[in-house]
């Protein structure tokens, strides 16, 4: 599938695995959700699923390095960081050279580090295209929290819409 050649580039990116291991590696004793490569691709089919049943369409592999590259700037956080929204903006940041790399254009790159860096606005405010939204949408989904061992003690379980059935 030669579509998804540039997300195949950023997965083999040195610098993208190794945001990636930081992240893992913070949160390895996290018992609440986690941020690594699973919950990225989770999140990269919910939106691609949203987008196509809302008859949206964006390139596959736009909408999935929006996904892939969301949480890369928890990297950069540790236990000081208050703010949540902080990550998206650095998520965004260092995503824009890796997209660079892959040879995504710059209005491409434009629509995926917005998407990313609105990925944790409010449900209610304005976001800059569908992409940003159905991210912002996607990440919320992606958390099984019925299934989840830490839900009782979870600050975030009363935001999540799957915290108590499975809609997607």
């Amino acid at each position: 599938m030669i579509f998804m050649e540039r997300i195949n580039l950023l997965l083999r990116s040195s610098l993208y695995r190794d945001y990636l291991g930081k992240v893992e590696e913070k949160e390895k004793d996290r018992v609440f959700c986690k941020h690594g490569f699973n919950h990225s691709m989770e999140v990269a089919r919910l939106c691609w699923i949203f987008l196509l049943e809302n008859g949206l369409t964006y390139a596959r592999d736009v909408v999935y390095a929006a996904a892939l590259l969301h949480d890369l700037g928890r990297c950069e956080e540790d236990n000081a960081t208050v703010a949540a929204a902080c990550h998206a903006l650095r998520s965004a940041r260092l995503a824009e050279p890796l997209l660079a790399e892959a040879g995504y254009s710059l209005p491409e790159r434009k629509l995926i580090t917005d998407a990313i860096a609105e990925h944790r606005k409010g449900e209610d405010e304005v976001f800059t295209s569908h992409l940003s939204y159905f991210l912002r949408r996607a990440d919320k989904y992606s958390r099984l929290c019925g299934d989840c061992p830490a839900a009782a003690a979870c600050y975030k379980k009363d935001e999540m819409p799957q915290r108590s059935r499975l809609l997607y």
